[in-house]
């Protein structure tokens, strides 16, 4: 159910979910209390002007985001130049040596109750050597296992991606003063074990840090994920009584139709990781796993993170909503009451690092200022957009589409093929799911829309024939559009699927423009109201780094499934 609720979020009536089948700062208050949106939106409109000069991409961005969204600076965007990426700053999902492998190291999942050496928590198979590893996986020392100060990691038969664990694991363990999470789900499996053993771990800390964690609360959630107070007391399982360990978890929906759909871990205003992953171990650490990326950035855009994650407590501490549900449960009393702020009044930093733009949308609950910022981002585009998405065309059932198409993307898109913008496109296949789900889970987890490559051009070409105001160039749209707009499905491999037949899914969000920038983050370009947030690296060097070691990987194995057959 939640998978693809995931792939397929939209504004939709509960009556639809239905019919569908869907099922750095130090704290600035000491005082236990609820934060407001007040409080957490700091320095409107302030200058735009930094030691590191973005480029005409990012000054494009900012440009349209201080004049649409002045007093939106310090709260849903802002930006800083102090910014770095270490060599292991691209986390994609499979790793970067498995592009062009069919078959991945899979680890077999074990039973505490029926199997020797099975770790109880992760399932997993722990293991002295390879040799132990019979039924799958590599054996590999985990530092993810470690859970109290003093103990040793051990070593288990871990497959193609849990490398991913560890890295979470070792970014919330180093915090010293706070720690967000926010997702779409609580965490599952494997996650669920790692981020318990890190909270356990910062629990034993003289001074333990402060840690909120928020997620979706979409319609019938609970039947998977639980409750807030249900999730704490998982995340707070193996902490020893009497901790002064401060941790918060909340789940949250206005309506029936927006919540979190952004992904955020962030350390102590310094350190963030975000992308498109969601924390499910079955679509990402299994067989035939979904393809994402994330980023591990240091600097202060990881405090810009922060402040949107205060927007997104400040709904749920003020529970304003008449038709949603908002939870909140505090550890240790599984109480109401709301941690303090943790982006305070800080502004953006300047530095002589990578130029980052930080960019969320709200949903229901504040501005869609990152829908602006993406727009933006396209129409500065001279020579090249590089696309990658879960889909662009809205979800369907029964080939009735369930919401519009983008128009806003669409028409930029339009505009930049129109000035010779070369637009190479790349999306999930229809019908791509993960390999270890069935039955309904299966159904529920696809990650294509329902949308053909074909359809996507024909609907981009159809914006273009409906406003040919938009149309700058002088020769001819159909043609044009096979010249400069390139779409097809992800291939990860030289055969057209995994070994079993599975299709590829896709869930990464990607906008490369002109290997100068490009936005990663959680949001999708088809149209859902959930609140999202992303980074913008307004870097040649860094573009030029992930164009050539993820999005030339993707287009080399895709673009051979490119065609068009577009005609007026």
């Amino acid at each position: 159910m939640t998978a693809r609720l995931s792939s397929r979020l939209l504004p939709l009536s509960l009556t639809t979910y239905v019919v569908a089948g869907v099922a750095g700062a130090l704290l600035v208050s000491s005082v236990t209390g609820c934060s407001s949106a007040s409080d957490a939106t700091s320095n409107g409109g302030s200058e735009l002007s930094g030691k590191s000069d973005f480029s005409y991409v990012g000054q494009a961005v900012k440009t349209a985001l201080a004049a649409q969204f002045p007093s939106e600076q310090g709260s849903s965007w802002d930006y800083s130049t102090d910014n770095t990426l270490d060599a292991t700053g691209l986390l994609p999902i499979p790793m970067a040596q498995y592009w062009g492998q069919g078959n991945l190291p899979v680890a077999a999942e074990c039973d505490p109750s029926k199997d020797d050496y099975c770790d109880p928590d992760f399932k997993l198979f722990t293991c002295g050597s390879q040799d132990d590893c019979t039924t799958g996986g590599t054996c590999t020392e985990m530092a993810s296992t470690v859970a109290h100060h003093g103990d040793a990691p051990y070593s288990m038969c871990v497959g193609h991606s849990d490398y991913v664990l560890d890295e979470i694991y070792k970014e919330v363990t180093s915090a010293k003063s706070r720690v967000d999470v926010t997702s779409l789900t609580p965490p599952d499996g494997r996650y669920q074990a790692m981020l318990r053993n890190a909270v356990t771990y910062l629990s034993e800390n003289s001074t333990p840090p402060t840690v909120r964690m928020i997620f979706g609360q979409y319609p019938f959630s609970f039947l998977d994920h639980g409750t807030a107070s249900s999730n704490m007391k998982t995340f707070t399982r193996d902490v020893a009584s009497g901790s002064a360990l401060k941790l918060s978890v909340s789940l949250y929906r206005d309506g029936d139709e927006s919540w979190n759909h952004s992904k955020i871990i962030a350390i102590d205003g310094n350190e963030a990781i975000t992308g498109g992953m969601n924390m499910w171990t079955e679509n990402y650490l299994q067989a035939d796993p979904v393809h994402d990326l994330s980023i591990h950035i240091h600097g202060s855009a990881a405090g810009d993170a922060e402040r949107f994650a205060d927007r997104l407590w400040s709904f749920a501490c003020a529970d304003a909503s008449l038709l949603g549900e908002t939870q909140v449960s505090t550890y240790p009393n599984d109480s109401r009451d709301c941690l303090p702020v943790f982006g305070g009044t800080e502004a953006h930093a300047d530095g002589t690092g990578i130029p980052v733009l930080a960019v969320g949308r709200l949903g229901k609950i504040g501005p869609e200022t990152a829908d602006a910022a993406l727009v933006a981002l396209i129409d500065s585009a001279k020579t090249t957009l590089h696309i990658a998405q879960q889909d662009i065309g809205p979800p369907k059932e029964a080939g009735i589409a369930l919401a519009a198409w983008p128009e806003a993307y669409m028409e930029s898109i339009v505009k930049a093929i129109a000035r010779g913008v070369d637009v190479e496109f790349v999306v999930s296949s229809v019908g791509a799911v993960p390999g270890d789900l069935t039955g309904l889970a299966a159904d529920e987890a696809n990650y294509g829309n329902g949308w053909s490559p074909a359809d996507v051009q024909q609907h981009i070409l159809s914006v273009a024939q409906a406003h040919p105001e938009l149309w700058t160039a002088s020769d001819d749209v159909a043609s044009s559009m096979c010249n400069h707009l390139h779409v097809t499905t992800l291939d990860a491999t030289n055969d057209p699927t995994w070994p079993d037949g599975a299709k590829f899914a896709l869930h990464t969000k990607l906008i490369s423009v002109d290997s100068q920038a490009f936005y990663l983050g959680s949001q999708n370009m088809y149209v859902a109201n959930l609140a999202e947030f992303g980074f913008i690296y307004d870097d040649a060097a860094t573009a030029q780094n992930l164009e050539n070691t993820y999005y030339a990987q993707m287009w080399g194995y895709s673009s051979p499934n490119a065609s068009c057959s577009l005609a007026n």
